[in-house]
């Protein structure tokens, strides 16, 4: 969204972030990728270089969408992952300098295992073992060629 809109006057922000935000109110990727379509043709007249930015990224953009359903609202944004990489720099600037290479992946490490056993043990999971167990039988069933339409 920030591409997008890095391509687009301040005043038109707004408006192109709602209109784009439409593609994501999808139930399912087809829904998503038709909403899409229709985005790019309604906004490309006034600004193609922002609707180029959507269309070279669609993929990327609705990449969420070949997990399941309970997985999307985790994984739509990187706001976890800029969370997280926040945290190592506050971390990493508390210690400022250090003596070599093996501190610094001890301490980066330390911080990705504390992370993970937060999220693997929390109230509030990343993501639970049941909608885990759907991902996996998902995964099975891409690799062994067979139609994923069970898990729709």
């Amino acid at each position: 969204m920030r591409n997008v809109l890095c391509q687009v006057p301040q005043k038109q922000k707004g408006l192109v972030s709602a209109i784009v935000k439409t593609i994501f109110m999808a139930e399912n990727k087809n829904e998503a990728k038709k909403q899409l379509r229709s985005v790019v043709e309604l906004l490309s007249p006034r600004f193609p270089k922002a609707m180029e930015v959507v269309e070279r990224a669609e993929d990327e953009i609705l990449a969420y969408m070949d997990f399941p359903i309970k997985h999307w609202q985790s994984i739509f944004s990187t706001n976890l992952l800029e969370r997280l990489n926040k945290e190592i720099r506050r971390r990493f600037n508390v210690v400022s300098v250090f003596p070599d290479r093996n501190s610094v992946v001890r301490l980066g490490g330390s911080i990705l295992m504390e992370q993970h056993d937060e999220w693997a043990a929390a109230d509030r999971r990343y993501m639970s073992a049941e909608s885990m167990t759907e991902l996996y039988v998902k995964i099975a069933l891409d690799s062994t060629g067979t139609s994923n339409k069970l898990l729709a």
